[in-house]
């Protein structure tokens, strides 16, 4: 079945010249250290590989910006890893990009987008990544800055295209004006002594698929996950809410339907700005996000899942009636409940 998928083709530059000048122990020493070097970076990123062929491999992602991400970490750590070889010698890479349907069978990947790909590659230049045009429409812009390189045209295909280049050369990246989104289970320890494995990893496996479709569907990332725990990144503010309910919608029915006991979900909302540093995650609002999710965790009420939000959040959302759904949040005394000088909401998804 046809899948649409984020395509990523990496090759090392001139590789004919570089096995012609080593030996066949330095040439396999040079490939392992490559294939390390690549495997590693898609592993944080959550990219799968679906084949290698020594000097390049054939990756896919959900997400674009995570695509976009791994390849600028590819390219540095090639970079760094071969820049002391001890054989002197050193290796460029290209990558290529493109969003479209695929068939992914027996480990190997077939369809028009792939073959688009394969001849973006052949165009694209050593230390460059190349995007295609679908590719660069669903990119984020305010993480992943690119630029138009030029129209082409591509044997086996009409008209011509435009290709679009990655320019960020990054160590730590800013990222401004996201909506930022923690998710967790309550009781989800009790529930794990409480149910057979079987139940768990399947609950896990639903968990974890609900996450990856509202970002697909909504133009989030998962940007962390840790045991029961995600967090996930949204750039449009009613768009995020919209994720949420559909989220929490599911995996309702998916609990009533497979679990005999109510398992429940707090998820709290903020906007802001934060840092990424080799995929680590920081910054003020990631903190308030943080303590928000903290105050879920004390409240004595909300016998159902949860959506608690930042008054800034509230602030910026246009859909009147996803406002009208929100209420703050008061203390046991009638108080306004106030995290980092933000005022806590309330949103019903029901």
């Amino acid at each position: 079945m046809l899948k649409t998928t984020v395509i990523m083709k990496t090759d090392i530059g001139d590789f004919t010249s570089q096995v012609s000048k080593l030996s066949s122990d330095n040439l396999d020493k040079m490939l392992l250290k490559h294939s390390r070097t690549v495997k590693k970076v898609i592993a944080r990123h959550r990219g799968t590989i679906i084949k290698g062929e020594g000097d390049s491999f054939w990756i896919t992602f959900e997400s674009v910006t995570d695509a976009c991400v791994a390849a600028i970490l590819i390219q540095q750590s090639v970079n760094e890893s071969f820049q002391d070889s001890s054989n002197n010698r050193s290796i460029a890479i290209r990558i290529a990009l493109n969003v479209g349907d695929v068939l992914i069978q027996d480990n190997d990947i077939f369809g028009d987008s792939v073959n688009f790909t394969a001849r973006l590659e052949q165009i694209t230049p050593v230390n460059e990544i190349y995007l295609s045009e679908t590719a660069y429409n669903i990119l984020n812009k305010n993480e992943v800055n690119a630029e138009y390189v030029e129209s082409f045209e591509f044997k086996g295909f009409e008209n011509k295209h435009r290709i679009f280049k990655i320019m960020d050369i990054f160590h730590s990246r800013k990222v401004q004006n996201q909506i930022l989104v923690m998710t967790d289970i309550k009781g989800f320890t009790h529930f794990i002594e409480n149910e057979s494995t079987s139940t768990i990893e399947k609950l896990i496996l639903n968990h974890r698929r609900f996450h990856e479709d509202i970002c697909m569907n909504n133009g989030g990332q998962i940007r962390g996950r840790e045991g029961d725990s995600f967090l996930l990144t949204f750039e449009d503010p009613d768009k995020s809410i919209k994720a949420i309910i559909d989220f929490l919608f599911h995996w309702d029915s998916y609990v009533f339907e497979n679990i005999e006991s109510p398992l429940h979900i707090e998820i709290c909302m903020h906007i802001g700005t934060f840092l990424i540093f080799d995929s680590v995650i920081l910054g003020e609002d990631i903190n308030t996000v943080g303590a928000i999710a903290s105050l879920g965790h004390t409240d004595p009420g909300s016998p159902s899942s949860t959506i608690s939000i930042s008054e800034s959040l509230y602030t910026s959302l246009n859909n009147s009636n996803y406002k009208k759904r929100c209420k703050q949040v008061l203390d046991e005394n009638g108080k306004t409940v106030s995290i980092r000088n933000q005022k806590v909401y309330r949103l019903s998804y029901r």
